[in-house]
């Protein structure tokens, strides 16, 4: 909900309180409201239906393409990983995919892996991934996630 509608709102409730404390029945304040509420319930519902949309399209790009950039992207949306870092995963999976280049693999820190979702990522582009976990509870899931990698 944007400033300018929570504005319009609040004056259109105002109306509404000064037409009960004065006893008066104008449908005109109830319409406006229930205008308001409409517009910001079909706006939400747009972006919604974007986010499904977008969150499709990643989907059906990592089934195309589980081994390339398909599950990449989508495992650095679900990762969160604001887009201004993409290319350093970019980059760790195009020099797996061409042999490495003869350089040794890229050596990567995960302190504080909490679901392992960078650890994860780390290992699709093909670094070698030293993880540390303190919660020894999330510690016990990561083991078992990660046990193939050991």
């Amino acid at each position: 909900m944007q400033k300018e509608q929570i504005f319009k709102m609040q004056e259109s409730l105002n109306k509404l309180l000064h037409q009960i404390e004065n006893h008066q029945q104008s449908k005109a304040p109830i319409l406006e409201l229930n205008a308001l509420i409409d517009a910001v319930a079909n706006q939400e519902k747009l972006e919604f239906r974007s986010k499904t949309l977008e969150s499709l399209e990643g989907l059906i790009a990592a089934i195309c393409d589980p081994l390339g950039l398909g599950k990449l992207n989508l495992m650095l949306k679900n990762a969160k990983v604001p887009p201004k870092y993409y290319d350093i995963f970019y980059e760790m999976l195009a020099s797996e995919s061409c042999g490495g280049g003869g350089h040794l693999k890229p050596l990567c820190i995960d302190c504080g892996v909490h679901a392992g979702l960078i650890s994860d990522l780390m290992l699709y582009c093909g670094a070698r991934v030293m993880s540390f976990e303190p919660n020894i509870y999330l510690n016990f899931f990561i083991n078992n996630i990660f046990l193939d990698w050991v």
